[in-house]
């Protein structure tokens, strides 16, 4: 995972910031499912 989308979410964790954190996982998930599937 780079370090700035890390970053991201440890921040939006700090924030509680709920529908930031699920925005980041969706992200980090279609990401790494774009990645696998190549």
């Amino acid at each position: 995972m780079p370090t700035w989308f890390q970053n991201q979410i440890r921040k939006a964790y700090l924030e509680k910031n709920s529908s930031k954190v699920k925005l980041l996982n969706q992200c980090w998930f279609l990401y790494r499912k774009k990645q696998t599937d190549y």
